[in-house]
């Protein structure tokens, strides 16, 4: 029931106070909007990645440009695309620089005696 009341109070306050905003200039509004986001970026997480994995803050910096100068679909198409390119690089150097699943030093037993 409260969420029919809220949308017919929404609904009637954008019909009643939408003549005022028709004169508001466009930078205004984009100020309310910026305002509005700054609230929304979590900067010391940001930081966190940065210091945890500096490829992971690559693609957390490539999604929010792309979200907040091109369009959501578009920022996390960007996303996508830097991850699957990171990945597969990585994958790549792995395989250069003769990495495998097997442990580096083989495991430490106890040497048997040669009677």
């Amino acid at each position: 029931m409260s969420n029919v009341v809220m949308a017919t109070t929404v609904m009637v306050t954008l019909l009643l106070l939408m003549p005022l905003f028709a004169y508001t200039p466009n930078v205004v509004l984009a100020a309310i909007i910026i305002a509005a986001v700054v609230g929304l970026v979590d900067v010391p997480a940001a930081c966190n990645i940065w210091k945890l994995d500096k490829v992971d803050f690559l693609v957390c910096l490539s999604s929010f440009l792309g979200v907040v100068f091109v369009s959501v679909q578009q920022g996390l198409a960007i996303a996508g695309q830097v991850s699957t390119e990171t990945c597969i690089s990585t994958r790549k150097l792995k395989e250069s620089l003769g990495s495998s699943s097997l442990p580096l030093k083989p495991p430490l037993t106890s040497p048997t005696p040669l009677i």
